[in-house]
This record gives structure tokens, C-alpha cells and sequence, in this order.
């Protein structure tokens, strides 16, 4: 007996020795393969680069401005607000609730894989591949918006300072290709400087921040507090203004999401399973209190709604634009505001290109899209998806021709991302806090290898090196889940009553047409070839 507990105090204190002594890039490569996959991706991002990576995805206080009329026209100024603070608190909660998983499993495929992960064996397989489907199409429909944001915002910018100027749909087109063709241009013949280039977009992040809040605070005439903390708005013609206001919730979610681009890149980031989880909580942090600052400031700033919204920057969907001239009493002065936000868009737009293409390369890794096998392939000379980066730009440009026919069918678009992301994050979302109730995920212990197998399917599953423990952990994930589920529901709805086919909502079509391609496929096709996440590695590779 005192021979065994020896020999297991020996191998305990060798196993301490082996994860002590591990470099960080050992650790990272172990991890990986601990997961079944490979190490084949270059990892050029620390915690800085990625932090500035995740920020401007998210571009907060730029999106509060460029969808400010959506919450003016339903809710008004206070409805803004507080559906504001609960987006704000329900999107912290649901990334918490994904960064623990993300820890557990920091790994490019995401939800999908994390769904395989924690599903009952039952339908493991059919469950992951669906929410590898939404995740997908949220990713590709999100390059495609903001593509198209920063597109017809430098058309805004022109409609202002030329007169006479008469802007037409297929110009805006035209220039939504120029912004996609400068991402490709950045992710593939600049790759070297996306991680670099990172850190100083955070920085002109937070001091065009300031830039734009000071001066709006400072020389604009303020509205009273009544008109903007009490002030219900119902132009959207709906029966009630709790229907109206909640359906200006859109505007905020659209706000917080994409942030889990960082657990796409998780395999070209060092520690990944710290530093994602690090990076992701302070974006929020950041983002989530400039947002509500600026958006504070542009409501007090407002001088007349109605004005506003019939402005031609107003016409043009960006209504923030005219308020920052009439605040500051410059159009030259709005204009270089504008521009600003406009090159955090386009930054933006480079980033979220980044993560799509790598979600889709994950997705073809396992063998559950069409034509995996061309997909899967990487770059030989720089190890990177250029033809998943490539067929990105392809979908957001095939995307970017509706908006020549209409505008408001594009805006579906758009919706689009919301719901495709939210309906992935509501699914692991849900599957941890099942898994975490029935208290099937352990506390990694001293006696633990850091080459043994686990968080797979099939596996045993242990929390990460991040995450929220006892009952605080249990009611975030709880209040994500009902979130996310409010959140999904009223992604839906469209913006005006009474409904017509040209103020119509046609996202609830888009994703029961997406879901309908994925499940015919799956049953003609993926199901022979997709199996859940393939796994690559043997206990003898770890």
C-alpha cells in the first residue's frame, strides 16, 4: 500500500513537473491536440492584438450612431436607454457564459464544436451541425453589413458636402466592393500587419471616443432630462409602446454582436484559453461604457427628432450625422467625425472578414459544408484559409447586389446576424448550463495531465483555466439563456405597422430557407461525411 501511494505521489509530482516546465507554445500545440486537432495556423496574436481585434469588431459607440434611427423611431430617447443597459447586461452574461467554454475548448470551430461537445450522444452530431450552420451564416451576413454600413456611409458623407449630388444604389454597390476588396487586400497581401495594426486601431478607437464626445457635450444646446430619460417614441405605428420599445431592442443587440470573433481565431492566438476569455470580457467592458456614453450625449444633443429624421443624412439612414453638425455647429467638423467612424467601420469590416473565413476553413475541416475538400486547404506559402477568406468576399459581394433592387431587402441582411448569431450562442449557452446543473463538468485537479484527452466528444469535461464558479456562475449562464431567447424572438419583427412586403421582415424566410438548404444536405449528403468534430490526434501525438 505505502508502495502505491509512492508511485501515484510520483507520477502526480511528474505530471506538475510536465505542465510547469511546458513553453507557452508547447502548451498551446498541447492544448490543441488535447482538443483532436492539429496545430497547422500561425499564432501571431497576444493579448493587446487580439483585445484591438475583438473592439473593432464590436465598434460600440460607432454602431450606436450609425443605428441610431432604428431606437428613435421605436422606444424614442428612453426606450434607447434601458433597452440599451439590458442588452448591455444580457450580451455580458451570454460572452461570460462563452468564454468559459471557450477556455474549456479555445478552438476556431466555436459553438459548433462546444455543441458537440456537451450534447447528449443522441444528437450530438445533428445538433452541432445545425448550430455550425448559424454561426456560418450570422459570420457571412455580418461582412456583408457592415460592408454595406461603411459603404453607404462614405456615400452619406458626399450626399452632405456636394450639393446636388444625387446618389444612386448601384454607386453604393460600387463601394461596398472597394471596402471588401481593402479587407481581402489586408487579410491576405498585408497579413504580416493585421496583429500589428490592431493595437493602434484600439488607440484611435478610444481617442476618436473623446473626440467626438467632447465636443458634442460641449458646444451642443441640451435637451431636458425629462425628454430623454422619460421620453417614449411610437412611430413605427404598432399598438402599444412596449410593442414599439421592444422592438427597438434590435438596435442594441445588433450592437454586441460578433465579439466571439476572437473564439474563431483562437488557434493564431498565444494562451488561448486565458487570453480569449481576457480579451473578450474587456471589450465588453470597453465598448459597452462608450457605447452608453455617446449615446447619452446624441440624445441630449438632439435638438428636434422629427427634424432629424427628415435631415438628408436622416433620409440616408444615418440621422447621427446631422446631429453632430447641428451639435457642433460645423459641417466640416461632422464630416471628419464621420469619416472617422467610417475608417472604424472599414477596420471593423477587415476583422470580421478575418473570423468568417476561418469559421467557414473550421466548419470545411470537419467536412460539413459543400466542397470541404477545396475549402479545407491552406495557403502553402503564409498557412492561411485564403480561399475560405476569398469565398467571404464572394458571398458578401453576391449579397451586396440586393441592395441595387432595394435597400430595405438588404436591411434583412442584417437581421439576419443577429439572429444567426444568437440562435448558436442560445444553444451552447443552454447545453452548459444543462451540463454545469447535472455537475458533468469537473474542477481540473493537481493529478491532471496536460496531455491528456478531454472536452470532446465523448470525453471527459473540465473547466478551463477561466471561468465563473458556484451559483453566481450558474444564474449568469441562466440569464443568458433567457436573454438570448428574448433577444432571438424579437429579431424578427419588423419595424412597422402595418406590415407591407416592402417594410416586411423577410429574415424569419432567409434563416427557415438557410435551415432548409442545411438540413437537405445534411440528409442527401453530410450526414455520410459529417460526423461532429473529426478527431485528428491519438493519445501517442499528445
Amino acid at each position: 500500500m505505502e508502495i502505491e501511494l509512492q508511485s501515484k505521489s510520483h507520477v502526480s509530482a511528474t505530471r506538475e513537473m510536465d505542465a510547469k516546465s511546458m513553453d507557452s507554445d508547447e502548451r498551446d500545440r498541447a492544448q490543441l491536440m488535447r482538443l483532436g486537432k492539429r496545430p497547422v495556423l500561425k499564432r501571431t496574436y497576444g493579448f493587446m492584438s487580439i483585445l484591438g481585434f475583438t473592439t473593432t469588431i464590436l465598434v460600440t459607440w460607432e454602431g450606436v450612431l450609425l443605428v441610431f434611427d432604428i431606437g428613435l423611431v421605436n422606444g424614442g430617447p428612453a426606450g434607447m436607454i434601458y433597452m440599451y443597459l439590458f442588452a448591455w447586461l444580457g450580451a455580458w452574461c451570454t460572452f461570460a457564459s462563452l468564454c468559459e467554454l471557450a477556455s474549456m475548448a479555445p478552438i476556431s470551430s466555436g459553438q459548433y464544436y462546444w455543441v458537440a461537445m456537451l450534447s447528449p450522444p443522441s444528437c450530438q452530431r445533428f445538433l452541432s451541425y445545425l448550430t455550425g450552420w448559424m454561426t456560418t451564416v450570422g459570420w457571412q451576413a455580418l461582412v456583408a453589413s457592415t460592408g454595406y454600413i461603411s459603404g453607404t456611409l462614405i456615400q452619406t458623407l458626399v450626399i452632405i458636402t456636394v450639393p446636388g449630388y444625387e446618389a444612386t444604389s448601384w454607386q453604393g454597390t460600387l463601394i461596398i466592393f472597394a471596402v471588401l476588396l481593402f479587407g481581402f487586400a489586408i487579410n491576405t497581401a498585408a497579413r504580416r500587419l493585421l496583429p500589428t495594426l490592431e493595437g493602434p486601431v484600439l488607440c484611435i478607437h478610444i481617442l476618436a471616443f473623446f473626440g467626438v464626445l467632447v465636443p458634442l457635450c460641449v458646444l451642443s444646446s441640451k435637451r431636458d432630462s425629462s425628454e430623454v430619460w422619460a421620453l417614449f417614441i411610437n412611430q413605427g405605428g404598432w399598438s402599444t409602446q412596449g410593442l414599439s420599445t421592444m422592438i427597438g431592442l434590435l438596435m442594441s443587440i445588433f450592437l454586441f454582436t460578433g465579439v466571439d470573433g476572437a473564439i474563431h481565431m483562437s488557434e493564431e492566438i498565444r494562451n488561448a484559453a486565458v487570453v480569449v476569455p481576457r480579451s473578450i470580457m474587456a471589450s465588453m467592458g470597453i465598448n459597452g461604457a462608450f457605447g452608453f456614453g455617446i449615446l447619452l450625449a446624441a440624445l441630449y444633443a438632439t435638438a428636434n427628432i422629427d427634424d432629424t429624421l427628415a435631415s438628408p443624412a436622416g433620409e440616408a439612414g444615418y440621422p447621427f450625422l446631422d446631429i453632430l453638425q447641428k451639435g457642433i455647429g460645423s459641417l466640416r467638423g461632422a464630416v471628419a467625425m464621420g469619416s472617422i467612424i467610417t475608417f472604424m467601420q472599414t477596420f471593423g469590416n477587415v476583422a470580421d472578414m478575418a473570423a468568417a473565413s476561418r469559421m467557414w476553413w473550421s466548419f470545411a475541416r470537419d467536412k460539413a459544408v459543400p466542397g470541404w475538400r477545396f475549402f479545407v486547404k491552406l495557403d502553402s506559402r503564409t498557412s492561411l484559409p485564403v480561399r475560405c477568406i476569398l469565398f467571404t468576399i464572394v458571398v458578401s459581394a453576391l449579397l451586396s447586389l440586393i441592395n441595387i433592387g432595394s435597400s430595405t431587402a438588404f436591411n434583412d441582411v442584417v437581421s439576419l446576424v443577429t439572429s444567426g448569431y444568437y440562435s448558436s450562442y442560445l444553444m451552447a449557452s443552454g447545453l452548459l448550463l444543462y451540463r454545469r446543473l447535472t455537475g458533468a463538468i469537473s474542477v481540473p485537479g493537481a493529478d491532471d495531465s496536460p496531455y491528456e484527452p478531454v472536452n470532446n466528444v465523448g470525453r471527459r469535461l473540465v473547466w478551463g483555466p477561466w471561468r465563473i464558479p458556484g451559483v453566481m456562475g450558474v444564474l449568469i449562464n441562466a440569464f443568458s439563456v433567457v436573454y438570448l431567447t428574448v433577444a432571438l424572438f424579437w429579431s424578427f419583427w419588423p419595424s412597422y405597422y402595418p406590415v407591407t412586403p416592402v417594410n416586411m421582415n423577410y429574415n424569419v424566410l432567409i434563416i427557415g430557407a438557410v435551415l432548409l438548404f442545411s438540413v437537405l444536405y445534411y440528409i442527401f449528403h453530410a450526414r455520410k461525411e459529417y460526423t461532429g468534430p473529426i478527431v485528428e490526434t491519438t493519445a501517442a501525438d499528445i
